[in-house]
């Protein structure tokens, strides 16, 4: 997702945390909280919704797995 693409969309942020709530599967949050883990942030939800916030501003072809999926998901759910 480009930052023209968030910029372009009324709530990008708002769209993706509540896909998150919704859709996404047990197994890639784990995976997302073990990267928490790994940076020394605590494993939260809200951590995991704040990374995957972060990641709204990069190419996705530096995204990792499964933040990558999850954010592309979202932007097709449209």
């Amino acid at each position: 997702m480009k930052v023209s693409e968030i910029m372009n969309n009324e709530n990008p942020v708002k769209r993706l945390l509540g896909f998150v709530d919704g859709h996404t599967y047990g197994a890639q949050i784990e995976q997302i909280k073990q990267h928490l883990v790994k940076e020394g942030t605590e494993p939260t939800l809200e951590n995991v919704k704040r990374h995957l916030v972060h990641h709204l501003l990069l190419p996705t072809e530096l995204m990792d797995e499964p933040e990558r999926s999850i954010i592309l998901r979202a932007k097709s759910a449209d």
